[in-house]
């Protein structure tokens, strides 16, 4: 019983730990994007180098999806980018027969077979279209349906320049995204990849969901990438921009559906590591676009356990990099990652277990699991007035509103996160299918 009771005790401990941890993790997270002034003296450092972004002209992979008003949304934030050289290579494989040829006749494209050379192992390509008249290179490339990895294979290997951006249909970029995505190419010349995030459409009370998947966003996921910035391991959660040669040698996308990023980021580091090459993965903490906001709960719960199958894949085929002797910092940041993004919801609720066996064995006075409740709602409120502080503009909030926003996040950062930990964790032992 002792034995007992001393295990617990460790386990509560080391959960103590790593409950602080965490919430340092995210709070400094928070201030580092959050801090303007910062942002804004990078910025102004590599206005003097725009005026050589013909230098490197970028290819923009779109997966058009199956609706072609989305698509077309894209298009258009495109079609107002600030960039200067760029093309568009749309990438249709699962719209309606009726919906492409309409869509040809609306975007001017006529059928104009062109040679592909095949680096990437893919799926081939039924029917190539391209628009020779706009200012901006405009093609629209059909094939069978496949997975979403094949899908951006066959897109690398049908670009033309030698750098690309990988973006799905519905998203709506920043009139400077694409700048934004090659400033690090610019101010780092061992860059290899840079990508930054998305936040929800239409943020307001009236849409509460979106609000809290919006801090959600904020306070967690980027954390990692946010503080590590230059030097972060992977990319995730949206748009990035990578040097073609280095995503081709390092063997493109895996062929399935989720994880794609964070697997061809960490496939590139190690390749370039055990090369003893200069690699730089950068995560850009401005927010690039926007993406339609989940209609209903379930599609929220859908998106994180198939964003934690990702992880746990991209993870798992590149768990060399664990090896500290072989890559050194490197290592260091793969555990980094695997203890606070990819095993953090199992420890959070192992944890929560090990409060109440300690609370019910007696170990635990209710004092003390108190001021624990109270140093976590604390923390959670410092979060998301820091979030707040950030997205004033998006929220859009007039003053009688921000108590009940504020009433929003506390309510929703107990039941809204307990529900996310759980489709996390589920999505960390479920079954996922490769292909």
């Amino acid at each position: 019983m002792n034995l007992c009771k001393e295990i617990l005790l460790g386990l509560f401990l080391l959960f103590i730990a790593f409950f602080i941890g965490r919430r340092l993790l995210a709070l400094a997270a928070v201030v580092c994007d959050t801090h303007a002034s910062f942002r804004i003296q990078q910025r102004e450092l590599l206005n003097a180098k725009r005026q050589d972004r013909r230098y490197m002209p970028l290819s923009v992979l779109v997966e058009a999806g199956k609706d072609p008003k989305a698509l077309l949304a894209t298009l258009d934030s495109l079609q107002h980018q600030t960039y200067t050289l760029f093309e568009i290579v749309i990438l249709e494989d699962s719209m309606a027969p009726a919906a492409v040829e309409a869509l040809t006749k609306q975007l001017e494209l006529l059928p104009l077979p062109q040679p592909v050379r095949r680096q990437l192992k893919c799926t081939p390509e039924t029917a190539i279209y391209e628009n020779c008249t706009g200012t901006v290179s405009l093609r629209l490339v059909r094939k069978s349906r496949t997975s979403l990895g094949d899908t951006w294979n066959l897109g690398v290997n049908i670009a033309r320049y030698p750098y690309f951006t990988c973006i799905r249909a519905g998203t709506v970029l920043c009139q400077d995204s694409l700048d934004k995505l090659m400033d690090p190419f610019f101010q780092y010349r061992d860059t290899q990849a840079a990508g930054g995030s998305l936040q929800c459409a239409g943020i307001t009370l009236a849409c509460p969901l979106s609000i809290l998947e919006t801090l959600e966003f904020d306070r967690s996921i980027p954390a990692l990438q946010t503080l590590l910035q230059s030097r972060t391991l992977m990319l995730c959660g949206g748009p990035a921009a990578y040097r073609k040669d280095a995503a081709i040698e390092a063997g493109g996308f895996p062929a399935r559906n989720i994880g794609l990023d964070q697997s061809l980021t960490l496939s590139i580091q190690r390749l370039f590591r055990k090369k003893k090459l200069p690699c730089r993965i950068v995560y850009i903490p401005e927010r690039e676009g926007k993406l339609p906001p989940n209609g209903a709960f379930h599609q929220v719960l859908a998106h994180r356990r198939s964003w934690q199958q990702g992880m746990k894949l991209a993870m798992k085929d590149n768990r060399e990099l664990l090896q500290l002797h072989r890559f050194g910092i490197l290592a260091l940041q793969y555990l980094l990652f695997l203890v606070f993004s990819l095993w953090a919801p199992l420890l959070a609720m192992l944890g929560v277990a090990t409060v109440l066996f300690c609370l019910c064995l007696g170990l635990l006075d209710n004092g003390l699991l108190l001021q624990i409740l109270v140093l976590s709602l604390l923390f959670k409120l410092l979060l998301s007035i820091s979030a707040f502080q950030a997205r004033a503009e998006d929220f859009s909030l007039v003053p009688k509103e921000i108590p009940r926003f504020f009433l929003l996040c506390l309510l929703g950062s107990t039941l809204y996160r307990l529900c996310i930990t759980c489709a996390r964790i589920q999505g960390l032992f479920s079954r996922t299918n490769r292909q």
